[in-house]
């Protein structure tokens, strides 16, 4: 995952992950969280481009995801 990729995909990605998302009722975001991470991050769907936050929190949730493998084959 890469910056310069749509909202779509984004969330699609994080899906794939393994992340919850959460459509907060009446204000047009969406809330992603996951097991590994503590935080959550909360980001307008209306967007066409995924945020800076959101690309972000993804690649954190993909570097946990990295060494809780690491961790179970060591």
């Amino acid at each position: 995952m890469t910056t310069g990729c749509g909202a779509r995909e984004a969330v699609a990605y994080a899906r794939e992950l393994g992340a919850r998302v959460q459509d907060v009722r009446r204000t047009g975001e969406i809330r992603l969280s996951h097991p590994l991470i503590g935080q959550r991050v909360t980001v307008n769907n209306r967007r066409k481009d995924a945020s800076r936050a959101l690309t972000s929190w993804i690649k954190r949730v993909r570097r946990a995801i990295e060494a809780a493998a690491r961790e179970a084959t060591a």
